[in-house]
């Protein structure tokens, strides 16, 4: 993923006035991130090294993957037709937020629409992944539309997770489960043991009934 940070603004003329960058000079904070003293020199330091590329045409510089610590204010001396100028720009590092999982299901509960909640304003180029069960994760959207077929069994045992992801983080959300409710076999317990435990206390009622004779 690439973060483009505009730093030589000059507008480009076509035809013989085409006003060329011809030196740059940038830094993060004090410390210098590259330069470029001919278009055929351009040089990165330190962490920048393999991770940036210089738009000498238009003065942006793409960095890929943006970490925290590369957040920040950006500042460039560019010479640009025998002038030198001043740009700035700010860098947000924006990270995500952990997500939560949301879901409706129709009326008798044999589809459902499971939502990635998390309010990721301003996070750039967020992905949304899901794993269902033990599969693989899946870049998918915010959506994610289940049906109870899909389980290949009598009752819902999947757990589903969503992960928010972008450059700069990375954030997963707690497992949620039994979605389309409590199956049939869970309920035939329930039933079973309600059973076992009336017929219990009819004996030992019986029994006392008896004692008392």
């Amino acid at each position: 993923m690439l973060t483009v940070v505009q730093l030589c603004s000059h507008p480009i003329a076509a035809g013989p006035s085409t006003t060329l960058l011809q030196e740059i000079l940038w830094k993060h904070g004090v410390n210098k991130g590259g330069g470029m003293e001919h278009p055929d020199r351009l040089q990165a330091f330190s962490d920048y090294k393999g991770r940036t590329t210089l738009n000498t045409t238009t003065g942006e510089i793409a960095i890929r993957q943006l970490t925290k610590q590369l957040s920040g204010v950006y500042e460039a001396e560019c010479m640009i037709g025998g002038e030198i100028q001043t740009f700035q720009q700010r860098v947000k590092f924006i990270a995500v937020p952990k997500p939560t999982i949301t879901y409706t299901c129709n009326s008798n509960k044999t589809s459902c629409i499971l939502t990635s909640e998390g309010n990721a304003t301003g996070a750039e180029r967020v992905t949304y992944s899901w794993k269902v069960g033990e599969g693989a994760w899946e870049v998918i959207g915010k959506q994610l539309i289940v049906s109870k077929s899909d389980t290949g069994k009598s009752t819902n045992s999947y757990k589903y997770i969503c992960k928010l992801k972008n450059s700069v983080s990375g954030e997963v959300s707690e497992p949620v489960g039994e979605v389309f409710g409590p199956g049939e076999w869970t309920l035939l317990s329930v039933l079973i043991l309600s059973i076992d435990m009336l017929v219990t206390l009819l004996i030992r009622g019986s029994r006392n009934d008896n004692a008392l004779y």
